[in-house]
């Protein structure tokens, strides 16, 4: 997750849009038992996968 957290900060309108990197999300997510973070729900936020 780090290295995407990184990779929104260098060029976010590419990481927001890109098919991978919603699939990631939306697998870390469905991974979680329990709440998912902070970090990864204020991702999904920006996805607009939640």
């Amino acid at each position: 997750m780090a290295a995407l957290l990184e990779a929104e900060t260098i060029a976010p309108e590419q990481v927001r849009h890109h098919y991978l990197s919603r699939q990631l999300t939306m697998s870390w997510i469905r991974r979680q038992k329990g709440k998912p973070s902070f970090q990864l729900a204020a991702l999904a936020r920006r996805l607009h996968i939640v």
